[in-house]
């Protein structure tokens, strides 16, 4: 055996050797918050005692490394065009409060504001409650969010 085949095999080995290490790694379960949401609201049907529940083209985006991103489909000016109406970061305070801190925004005056936000996760049907605090009308104000879900394959 030369001195080339003996490296490539020396890779080969390593390559092997550090494939069940790699895949064997433990990965940390991410909080309930953390994924794609997509905003929907309760509505009356025609028969008063039944709702339903209706998704809007709103969508919390809350990633694993404390991001997050509010976008919408359609805006003032181009219907269907989507665009995100805030980004920044999010730290989860206890079990049923976080703060998003808004970087940016199409509205300037939202810019560095610091949002405390209620959260309860409902996991078996996928749905997450928010509030967040309206310093205008000074109230907390209701959100419902759907989780976007990879659909099963059938």
């Amino acid at each position: 055996m030369n001195l080339k085949s003996i490296s490539y095999l020396l890779m080969a080995v390593c390559i092997c050797c550090s494939i069940p290490a790699y895949s064997q790694e433990e990965t940390k379960p991410s909080h309930p918050l953390t994924g794609v949401w997509q905003m929907a609201m309760m509505m009356k049907g025609n028969d008063n005692d039944q709702f339903s529940i209706r998704c809007l083209p709103a969508f919390k985006i809350l990633n694993a490394d404390g991001s997050f991103y509010n976008m919408q489909i359609g805006n003032y000016s181009q219907v269907g065009r989507a665009h995100f109406n805030q980004e920044g970061t999010y730290v989860i305070e206890t079990d049923s409060t976080y703060t998003e801190y808004i970087a940016k925004s199409p509205h300037e005056s939202y810019e560095g504001i610091k949002s405390p936000m209620k959260y309860q996760v409902v996991p078996e049907h996928g749905i997450l409650l928010t509030q967040y605090w309206n310093p205008d009308t000074k109230v907390w104000m209701p959100e419902m969010w759907i989780r976007v879900e990879t659909p099963k394959k059938e």
